[in-house]
Protein backbone atom coordinates (compact mmCIF):
# COMPACT_ATOMS: atom_id res chain seq x y z
CA UNK A 1 0.00 0.00 0.00
CA UNK A 2 1.41 3.74 -1.07
CA UNK A 3 1.82 5.74 2.30
CA UNK A 4 1.87 9.72 1.20
CA UNK A 5 5.19 11.92 2.02
CA UNK A 6 4.40 14.38 3.87
CA UNK A 7 4.96 16.83 0.65
CA UNK A 8 2.29 15.12 -0.64
CA UNK A 9 0.20 15.94 2.43
CA UNK A 10 1.01 19.87 1.69
CA UNK A 11 0.31 19.37 -1.95
CA UNK A 12 -2.72 17.70 -0.74
CA UNK A 13 -3.88 21.05 1.09
CA UNK A 14 -3.24 23.23 -1.24
CA UNK A 15 -5.43 21.33 -3.39
CA UNK A 16 -8.19 21.46 -0.86
CA UNK A 17 -7.83 25.28 0.11
CA UNK A 18 -8.63 26.20 -4.17
CA UNK A 19 -11.15 23.65 -4.19
CA UNK A 20 -12.28 25.19 -1.56
CA UNK A 21 -12.66 28.56 -2.79
CA UNK A 22 -13.31 27.58 -6.34
CA UNK A 23 -16.70 25.68 -4.29
CA UNK A 24 -17.51 29.20 -2.45
CA UNK A 25 -16.90 31.12 -5.44
CA UNK A 26 -19.39 28.88 -7.52
CA UNK A 27 -22.10 28.92 -4.58
CA UNK A 28 -22.11 32.64 -4.03
CA UNK A 29 -22.75 32.91 -7.70
CA UNK A 30 -25.37 30.64 -8.12
CA UNK A 31 -26.83 32.23 -5.03
CA UNK A 32 -26.71 35.70 -6.71
CA UNK A 33 -28.69 33.53 -9.96
CA UNK A 34 -31.18 32.90 -7.71
CA UNK A 35 -31.75 36.49 -6.29
CA UNK A 36 -32.06 37.91 -9.78
CA UNK A 37 -33.88 34.46 -10.69
CA UNK A 38 -36.01 33.52 -7.52
CA UNK A 39 -37.76 30.45 -9.95
CA UNK A 40 -34.12 29.17 -11.11
CA UNK A 41 -34.96 29.11 -14.77
CA UNK A 42 -37.30 31.59 -16.54
CA UNK A 43 -38.03 31.18 -20.26
CA UNK A 44 -36.99 33.99 -22.74
CA UNK A 45 -39.85 35.85 -23.38
CA UNK A 46 -40.82 35.88 -27.09
CA UNK A 47 -40.66 39.36 -28.67
CA UNK A 48 -42.98 38.36 -31.57
CA UNK A 49 -46.02 36.03 -32.04
CA UNK A 50 -45.61 33.57 -34.60
CA UNK A 51 -48.39 33.17 -36.96
CA UNK A 52 -48.53 29.72 -39.23
CA UNK A 53 -50.10 29.69 -42.53
CA UNK A 54 -50.69 27.01 -44.65
CA UNK A 55 -51.78 27.61 -48.67
CA UNK A 56 -51.79 26.09 -51.51
CA UNK A 57 -48.92 28.56 -53.20
CA UNK A 58 -48.62 26.24 -56.11
CA UNK A 59 -50.03 24.02 -58.30
CA UNK A 60 -53.70 24.74 -59.66
CA UNK A 61 -54.69 25.79 -56.07
CA UNK A 62 -52.15 28.79 -56.44
CA UNK A 63 -54.71 30.67 -58.13
CA UNK A 64 -56.41 30.77 -54.99
CA UNK A 65 -53.99 30.51 -52.31
CA UNK A 66 -51.51 33.19 -53.58
CA UNK A 67 -54.51 35.73 -53.31
CA UNK A 68 -55.29 34.42 -49.93
CA UNK A 69 -51.24 34.55 -48.75
CA UNK A 70 -51.60 38.35 -50.03
CA UNK A 71 -54.58 39.34 -47.83
CA UNK A 72 -52.60 38.10 -44.84
CA UNK A 73 -49.60 39.47 -45.43
CA UNK A 74 -51.74 43.07 -45.69
CA UNK A 75 -53.72 42.46 -42.61
CA UNK A 76 -50.51 41.09 -40.47
CA UNK A 77 -48.71 44.37 -42.27
CA UNK A 78 -51.20 47.17 -40.97
CA UNK A 79 -51.41 45.47 -37.52
CA UNK A 80 -48.10 45.27 -37.14
CA UNK A 81 -47.80 49.05 -38.19
CA UNK A 82 -50.06 49.61 -35.24
CA UNK A 83 -48.30 48.47 -32.81
CA UNK A 84 -49.07 44.62 -32.51
CA UNK A 85 -50.46 42.97 -29.76
CA UNK A 86 -48.90 44.55 -26.11
CA UNK A 87 -45.72 45.54 -28.59
CA UNK A 88 -45.26 42.42 -30.26
CA UNK A 89 -44.93 42.07 -33.58
CA UNK A 90 -46.77 39.49 -35.70
CA UNK A 91 -44.74 37.34 -37.51
CA UNK A 92 -45.94 34.93 -40.23
CA UNK A 93 -44.66 31.60 -41.26
CA UNK A 94 -45.97 30.39 -44.94
CA UNK A 95 -45.89 26.91 -45.76
CA UNK A 96 -47.43 25.30 -49.04
CA UNK A 97 -49.75 22.69 -49.28
CA UNK A 98 -50.05 22.33 -52.68
CA UNK A 99 -53.72 21.95 -52.16
CA UNK A 100 -52.80 18.24 -50.99
CA UNK A 101 -54.21 16.59 -48.00
CA UNK A 102 -51.07 14.97 -46.91
CA UNK A 103 -48.51 17.83 -48.00
CA UNK A 104 -51.11 20.19 -45.12
CA UNK A 105 -50.64 17.38 -42.38
CA UNK A 106 -46.54 17.45 -42.55
CA UNK A 107 -46.94 21.40 -43.05
CA UNK A 108 -49.27 21.34 -39.78
CA UNK A 109 -47.10 18.75 -38.06
CA UNK A 110 -43.76 21.10 -38.68
CA UNK A 111 -45.36 24.28 -37.65
CA UNK A 112 -46.47 22.93 -34.34
CA UNK A 113 -42.96 21.47 -33.51
CA UNK A 114 -40.25 22.99 -35.22
CA UNK A 115 -41.63 26.39 -35.15
CA UNK A 116 -43.99 26.04 -31.76
CA UNK A 117 -47.04 28.13 -33.68
CA UNK A 118 -50.23 27.92 -31.81
CA UNK A 119 -52.07 29.50 -34.11
CA UNK A 120 -52.48 28.55 -38.09
CA UNK A 121 -54.16 29.92 -40.90
CA UNK A 122 -55.76 27.76 -43.74
CA UNK A 123 -56.21 26.04 -45.80
CA UNK A 124 -57.92 27.46 -48.70
CA UNK A 125 -59.79 24.00 -49.61
CA UNK A 126 -61.34 21.81 -47.84
CA UNK A 127 -59.74 18.01 -48.44
CA UNK A 128 -56.50 19.47 -46.65
CA UNK A 129 -58.33 21.27 -44.18
CA UNK A 130 -59.93 18.29 -43.16
CA UNK A 131 -56.92 16.21 -42.81
CA UNK A 132 -55.26 18.68 -40.50
CA UNK A 133 -58.32 18.55 -37.88
CA UNK A 134 -57.34 15.80 -35.94
CA UNK A 135 -54.06 17.48 -35.49
CA UNK A 136 -55.17 20.54 -34.39
CA UNK A 137 -57.23 19.04 -32.07
CA UNK A 138 -54.70 17.09 -30.22
CA UNK A 139 -52.19 19.58 -30.07
CA UNK A 140 -55.11 22.08 -29.22
CA UNK A 141 -53.78 24.71 -31.98
CA UNK A 142 -56.10 27.28 -32.96
CA UNK A 143 -56.92 26.48 -37.43
CA UNK A 144 -58.77 29.36 -39.08
CA UNK A 145 -60.06 28.83 -42.41
CA UNK A 146 -60.46 31.61 -45.04
CA UNK A 147 -62.16 29.60 -47.65
CA UNK A 148 -62.69 26.03 -46.40
CA UNK A 149 -65.93 25.20 -46.78
CA UNK A 150 -67.13 20.96 -46.50
CA UNK A 151 -69.75 20.20 -44.10
CA UNK A 152 -67.94 17.94 -42.21
CA UNK A 153 -66.11 20.56 -40.83
CA UNK A 154 -68.51 21.74 -38.69
CA UNK A 155 -68.60 20.78 -35.51
CA UNK A 156 -65.57 19.22 -36.37
CA UNK A 157 -63.14 20.57 -33.23
CA UNK A 158 -63.09 23.34 -30.67
CA UNK A 159 -59.99 25.01 -32.49
CA UNK A 160 -61.73 25.28 -35.94
CA UNK A 161 -62.99 28.23 -37.47
CA UNK A 162 -64.32 29.72 -40.73
CA UNK A 163 -64.79 33.18 -41.99
CA UNK A 164 -66.23 31.92 -45.21
CA UNK A 165 -69.88 29.42 -45.20
CA UNK A 166 -70.20 26.01 -44.91
CA UNK A 167 -71.35 24.27 -48.49
CA UNK A 168 -75.15 24.07 -47.08
CA UNK A 169 -75.57 27.71 -46.82
CA UNK A 170 -74.65 28.35 -50.26
CA UNK A 171 -75.93 24.95 -51.67
CA UNK A 172 -79.52 26.11 -50.49
CA UNK A 173 -79.23 29.93 -52.09
CA UNK A 174 -77.74 28.13 -55.55
CA UNK A 175 -81.29 25.78 -55.24
CA UNK A 176 -83.52 28.73 -54.63
CA UNK A 177 -82.33 31.01 -57.20
CA UNK A 178 -82.38 28.15 -59.78
CA UNK A 179 -86.15 27.24 -58.59
CA UNK A 180 -87.69 30.17 -57.44
CA UNK A 181 -85.86 33.31 -59.59
CA UNK A 182 -84.90 31.39 -62.66
CA UNK A 183 -87.88 29.01 -62.53
CA UNK A 184 -85.78 25.39 -63.64
CA UNK A 185 -87.96 22.57 -63.00
CA UNK A 186 -85.40 19.85 -64.67
CA UNK A 187 -81.81 20.39 -63.18
CA UNK A 188 -78.53 18.32 -64.25
CA UNK A 189 -75.15 18.32 -61.95
CA UNK A 190 -71.56 18.50 -63.12
CA UNK A 191 -69.02 18.29 -60.09
CA UNK A 192 -65.27 17.89 -59.48
CA UNK A 193 -63.94 15.09 -57.33
CA UNK A 194 -63.02 17.00 -54.21
CA UNK A 195 -64.56 17.76 -51.01
CA UNK A 196 -65.55 21.25 -51.74
CA UNK A 197 -67.29 20.29 -54.69
CA UNK A 198 -69.01 17.03 -53.10
CA UNK A 199 -70.36 19.01 -50.55
CA UNK A 200 -71.93 22.10 -52.89
CA UNK A 201 -73.43 18.51 -55.03
CA UNK A 202 -74.99 17.31 -52.00
CA UNK A 203 -76.44 19.72 -50.73
CA UNK A 204 -77.53 21.45 -54.03
CA UNK A 205 -79.62 18.28 -54.80
CA UNK A 206 -81.20 17.62 -51.60
CA UNK A 207 -82.41 21.10 -52.31
CA UNK A 208 -83.66 21.06 -54.99
CA UNK A 209 -86.21 17.88 -54.84
CA UNK A 210 -87.31 19.65 -51.49
CA UNK A 211 -87.97 22.52 -53.19
CA UNK A 212 -90.31 20.63 -55.86
CA UNK A 213 -88.00 20.48 -58.49
CA UNK A 214 -86.04 17.14 -60.36
CA UNK A 215 -82.71 16.26 -60.80
CA UNK A 216 -82.12 14.25 -63.68
CA UNK A 217 -78.52 13.69 -64.06
CA UNK A 218 -75.16 13.58 -62.05
CA UNK A 219 -71.56 13.49 -63.52
CA UNK A 220 -68.24 13.97 -62.29
CA UNK A 221 -64.64 15.09 -63.32
CA UNK A 222 -61.34 14.72 -61.52
CA UNK A 223 -60.08 17.98 -61.12
CA UNK A 224 -56.92 18.52 -63.78
CA UNK A 225 -59.15 16.76 -66.77
CA UNK A 226 -59.47 18.88 -69.78
CA UNK A 227 -61.62 16.92 -71.88
CA UNK A 228 -65.12 17.04 -70.73
CA UNK A 229 -67.14 15.98 -73.84
CA UNK A 230 -68.65 12.55 -72.55
CA UNK A 231 -69.79 13.95 -69.48
CA UNK A 232 -71.42 16.88 -71.36
CA UNK A 233 -72.90 14.79 -73.77
CA UNK A 234 -74.72 12.59 -71.48
CA UNK A 235 -76.10 15.58 -70.00
CA UNK A 236 -77.46 17.23 -73.06
CA UNK A 237 -79.51 13.74 -74.02
CA UNK A 238 -81.26 14.36 -70.72
CA UNK A 239 -82.72 18.25 -72.13
CA UNK A 240 -82.07 19.86 -68.41
CA UNK A 241 -83.48 23.38 -68.00
CA UNK A 242 -80.36 24.08 -65.67
CA UNK A 243 -76.76 22.73 -65.06
CA UNK A 244 -75.17 23.11 -61.78
CA UNK A 245 -71.33 23.12 -61.93
CA UNK A 246 -69.19 22.94 -58.18
CA UNK A 247 -65.37 22.74 -58.43
CA UNK A 248 -62.83 25.22 -59.67
CA UNK A 249 -62.26 27.56 -61.71
CA UNK A 250 -59.76 25.95 -64.16
CA UNK A 251 -62.41 23.35 -65.11
CA UNK A 252 -65.10 25.64 -65.56
CA UNK A 253 -63.89 28.03 -68.40
CA UNK A 254 -63.16 24.23 -70.35
CA UNK A 255 -66.85 23.10 -69.59
CA UNK A 256 -68.56 25.97 -70.53
CA UNK A 257 -66.25 26.04 -74.05
CA UNK A 258 -66.85 22.58 -74.63
CA UNK A 259 -70.56 22.87 -73.66
CA UNK A 260 -70.90 25.73 -76.37
CA UNK A 261 -69.23 23.74 -78.92
CA UNK A 262 -71.78 20.86 -78.21
CA UNK A 263 -74.58 23.33 -78.68
CA UNK A 264 -76.36 23.12 -74.92
CA UNK A 265 -78.62 25.63 -74.48
CA UNK A 266 -79.14 24.59 -70.63
CA UNK A 267 -78.79 27.84 -68.35
CA UNK A 268 -75.71 27.26 -66.10
CA UNK A 269 -75.41 28.13 -62.43
CA UNK A 270 -72.45 27.62 -60.19
CA UNK A 271 -70.52 28.29 -57.13
CA UNK A 272 -67.89 30.56 -55.44
CA UNK A 273 -65.09 29.72 -57.04
CA UNK A 274 -66.59 30.91 -60.36
CA UNK A 275 -65.48 34.14 -60.37
CA UNK A 276 -62.54 34.64 -61.76
CA UNK A 277 -60.74 36.86 -64.02
CA UNK A 278 -59.61 33.69 -65.77
CA UNK A 279 -62.88 32.29 -66.43
CA UNK A 280 -63.80 35.48 -68.94
CA UNK A 281 -60.29 35.47 -70.07
CA UNK A 282 -60.75 31.72 -71.81
CA UNK A 283 -64.62 31.17 -71.71
CA UNK A 284 -65.16 34.19 -73.43
CA UNK A 285 -68.88 34.22 -74.91
CA UNK A 286 -69.16 30.92 -73.44
CA UNK A 287 -69.71 32.37 -70.25
CA UNK A 288 -72.03 34.57 -70.88
CA UNK A 289 -75.38 34.00 -68.55
CA UNK A 290 -74.09 31.89 -66.09
CA UNK A 291 -75.56 32.95 -62.69
CA UNK A 292 -73.30 31.69 -59.39
CA UNK A 293 -73.86 32.35 -55.47
CA UNK A 294 -70.54 33.49 -53.51
CA UNK A 295 -69.88 34.72 -49.98
CA UNK A 296 -70.39 38.47 -50.03
CA UNK A 297 -67.65 40.61 -51.11
CA UNK A 298 -68.22 43.84 -53.22
CA UNK A 299 -64.57 45.71 -54.44
CA UNK A 300 -67.08 48.50 -55.29
CA UNK A 301 -68.86 48.85 -52.56
CA UNK A 302 -69.00 52.87 -50.77
CA UNK A 303 -68.11 51.32 -47.05
CA UNK A 304 -65.21 53.47 -46.27
CA UNK A 305 -63.05 49.84 -45.05
CA UNK A 306 -63.79 48.10 -47.80
CA UNK A 307 -62.71 50.97 -50.24
CA UNK A 308 -59.37 51.40 -47.94
CA UNK A 309 -58.88 47.55 -48.57
CA UNK A 310 -59.28 47.57 -51.92
CA UNK A 311 -57.01 50.51 -52.43
CA UNK A 312 -53.87 48.98 -50.17
CA UNK A 313 -54.37 46.21 -51.34
CA UNK A 314 -54.32 46.94 -55.13
CA UNK A 315 -51.63 49.43 -54.46
CA UNK A 316 -49.30 46.76 -53.11
CA UNK A 317 -49.68 43.84 -54.91
CA UNK A 318 -50.69 45.49 -58.07
CA UNK A 319 -53.82 42.78 -58.80
CA UNK A 320 -57.33 43.27 -58.48
CA UNK A 321 -58.95 42.72 -54.86
CA UNK A 322 -60.92 39.88 -54.93
CA UNK A 323 -63.11 37.33 -52.98
CA UNK A 324 -60.39 35.36 -51.62
CA UNK A 325 -58.04 38.02 -50.48
CA UNK A 326 -60.60 40.03 -48.69
CA UNK A 327 -61.49 36.61 -46.83
CA UNK A 328 -57.90 35.77 -45.88
CA UNK A 329 -57.86 39.74 -44.59
CA UNK A 330 -60.84 39.09 -42.49
CA UNK A 331 -59.78 35.53 -41.09
CA UNK A 332 -56.33 37.58 -40.06
CA UNK A 333 -58.39 40.45 -38.57
CA UNK A 334 -60.62 38.80 -36.57
CA UNK A 335 -57.77 36.37 -34.45
CA UNK A 336 -55.75 39.64 -34.19
CA UNK A 337 -58.52 41.19 -32.51
CA UNK A 338 -59.45 38.24 -30.27
CA UNK A 339 -55.95 38.07 -29.42
CA UNK A 340 -56.09 42.37 -28.57
CA UNK A 341 -59.16 41.42 -26.52
CA UNK A 342 -58.53 38.19 -24.59
CA UNK A 343 -54.81 37.61 -24.74
CA UNK A 344 -52.79 35.39 -26.69
CA UNK A 345 -53.28 32.23 -24.43
CA UNK A 346 -54.88 29.41 -26.79
CA UNK A 347 -58.33 29.01 -24.99
CA UNK A 348 -58.74 32.66 -23.81
CA UNK A 349 -58.60 32.86 -27.95
CA UNK A 350 -60.89 29.94 -28.43
CA UNK A 351 -63.23 31.55 -26.12
CA UNK A 352 -63.13 35.22 -27.33
CA UNK A 353 -63.77 33.69 -30.77
CA UNK A 354 -66.40 32.01 -29.79
CA UNK A 355 -68.23 34.86 -28.54
CA UNK A 356 -67.26 37.02 -31.67
CA UNK A 357 -70.57 38.62 -33.07
CA UNK A 358 -70.72 41.20 -35.87
CA UNK A 359 -67.35 42.05 -36.46
CA UNK A 360 -66.97 44.61 -39.02
CA UNK A 361 -65.03 42.68 -42.15
CA UNK A 362 -64.74 43.53 -45.71
CA UNK A 363 -66.20 40.46 -46.10
CA UNK A 364 -69.43 41.63 -43.91
CA UNK A 365 -70.21 41.46 -40.56
CA UNK A 366 -68.92 38.20 -39.36
CA UNK A 367 -70.68 36.32 -36.07
CA UNK A 368 -69.26 33.12 -35.51
CA UNK A 369 -71.49 30.02 -33.92
CA UNK A 370 -71.77 26.52 -32.41
CA UNK A 371 -69.14 24.40 -34.39
CA UNK A 372 -66.80 27.04 -35.99
CA UNK A 373 -68.84 28.12 -38.64
CA UNK A 374 -69.69 31.45 -39.46
CA UNK A 375 -73.01 33.40 -40.60
CA UNK A 376 -72.95 35.51 -43.65
CA UNK A 377 -74.57 37.05 -46.38
CA UNK A 378 -74.55 35.38 -50.04
CA UNK A 379 -74.29 37.22 -53.05
CA UNK A 380 -75.90 36.45 -55.85
CA UNK A 381 -74.18 37.39 -59.43
CA UNK A 382 -74.14 37.05 -63.03
CA UNK A 383 -71.76 37.25 -66.24
CA UNK A 384 -72.95 40.27 -68.26
CA UNK A 385 -71.21 41.62 -71.18
CA UNK A 386 -67.89 39.54 -70.10
CA UNK A 387 -67.99 41.60 -66.74
CA UNK A 388 -68.88 39.63 -63.37
CA UNK A 389 -72.71 41.81 -62.17
CA UNK A 390 -74.94 41.32 -59.07
CA UNK A 391 -78.22 38.89 -60.80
Amino acid sequence: MYRPKSSDKKCHSALDAKSSSLAFTIISILLASLMVFPFGCVKKEEKEIKIGAILPLTGDGALYGVKEKEGIELAVAENNDSGGVKSKQFKVIFEDSKGEPATAVSALQKLITQDKVQIVIGDAFSSPTLAMVPIIDKNKVILMSPTASSPKLSNSSEYFFRVWPSDVAEGDVAAEVAIQRLKLKKLAVLYGNNEYAIGLKDVFVDSIKKLGGEIVIIETYNEGDSDFRSQLTKIKKQSPDGIYLSGYAKEFSKILVQAKELNIKSQFISCGTFHEPEILQIAGKAAEGVVFVQPYFDRNSTDPKIQKFVKTYENRFGSEAGIYAAHAYDATNVLITAMNKGGTEINSIKNTLNNVKDFPGVTGNITFVKGGDVIKPMRIMTVKNNKFTDF
